[in-house]
């Protein structure tokens, strides 16, 4: 058996995986509908290789064969190119993308009536689909499966029943909770792929590609640098290059070219209170807090969210992922525990008497 090569397959689905930032990105592509930094093609995106592999080898399999793409489920935290994705499967399979989010179709008769507007062929995306209610789940998988809802009509012993047939149509669903999807409805996806955090390298290509496209100058390294502190997000990317070109913007001379360079970076996100890690202002008030408040922990999370004023949600959902990526915090059955790489980062030198070195 020969040796899996994800670099020989993704050249067989005519996807590049290269260091270097393609030339294809140097050039302006036809925006896309929504944003105009959005890839309109598998093989314009960057980063999360092996799912656009794998999505290109479906997608090509189902167009050879001649038969509808199986619905997709796209999984993991926000801003890592969900949306993105489903972009893509519409471009590729030529269907009109119809997106919308759970919130807006939760109800039997809102699904519905999406569903039946759909065109032979089209691709519907719903973000946050696990915040559907379960009545919404089966009429959609019902729908997934067996291509027709059932609508009723009238009251008591008057109510109807109607079943409708639907065009062939795809499913892209997006979920940052998946563990809260119906596992029946998770079921009747054919395709499921968990999104990965980019690399800073392929965070600093994103960059480079964007400014481009906006006609920002950026100095060698810059784009690498903001990469560094996008926190593996190339959402957060993008915002902190909108930072840095406006402080660049307004530094500049009178008639002076405006040039994003590694002192605008750090000056634009020392402005922000963004460290060289990418941690926030509150961010190292965690740190802080558990570093030294409480001797590096364990500590509740009650505890812990009352110390630094931050509700319960924006600590589990916001800034412990990213402290627990970057290794500076742990999570264990007695709590919140920082690491020797927290006491590193605030410049603290770490006590002997920390949990975790018991």
């Amino acid at each position: 058996m020969s040796t899996f090569n994800i670099n020989d397959l993704a050249a067989r689905v005519g996807i590049p995986i290269i260091d270097r930032l393609p030339e294809v990105l140097h050039t302006d592509p036809e925006p896309t509908p929504t944003r105009t930094h959005r890839p309109g093609k598998n093989v314009d995106m960057i980063g999360q290789e092996k799912i656009r592999v794998q999505l290109a080898m479906l997608l090509q399999a189902a167009q050879k064969r001649g038969e509808q793409p199986p619905h997709i489920l796209f999984h993991g935290p926000s801003g890592l190119g969900k949306t993105t994705l489903a972009e893509i499967v519409a471009a590729e399979t030529g269907g009109k993308l119809v997106r919308t989010t759970a919130s807006a179709v939760n109800s039997p008769f809102k699904i519905a009536k999406e569903l039946a507007q759909l065109g032979d062929g089209d691709v519907i995306f719903i973000d946050e689909v696990h915040g559907l209610s379960k009545i919404a789940m089966e009429l959609l998988y019902t729908a997934m499966e067996d291509g027709r809802i059932e609508v009723s009509s009238g009251k008591g012993d008057r109510t109807k029943s109607i079943s409708v047939e639907l065009k062939a149509f795809v499913l892209v669903a997006a979920t940052t909770a998946p563990g809260k999807l119906d596992p029946a409805f998770r079921g009747r996806f054919g395709f499921v792929a968990s999104l990965e955090y980019y690399s800073d390298e392929a965070l600093g290509k994103i960059i480079a590609r964007v400014a481009t496209k906006k006609g920002l100058d950026l100095a060698e390294g810059a784009a690498l640098s903001l990469g560094r502190r996008s926190r593996g997000t190339p959402r957060h990317a993008l915002h902190l290059l909108e930072r840095a070109a406006g402080y660049a913007t307004v530094v500049a001379d009178e008639g002076e070219d405006v040039v994003i360079d590694e002192e605008a970076v750090a000056n634009s996100l020392a402005l922000a209170g963004i460290d060289s890690l990418g941690l926030t202002p509150d961010d190292r008030r965690f740190l802080q807090t558990l570093c030294v408040d409480h001797m590096g922990g364990p500590v509740g999370l009650a505890n812990i969210a009352n110390s630094i004023g931050v509700d319960h949600p924006t600590v589990v959902g916001m800034i412990e992922p990213f402290l627990l990526r970057a290794g500076l915090i742990k999570r264990g059955s007695r709590g919140r525990m920082s690491t020797p790489a927290a006491y590193e980062h605030l410049g603290l030198k770490a006590p002997i008497t920390l949990a975790w070195a018991v």
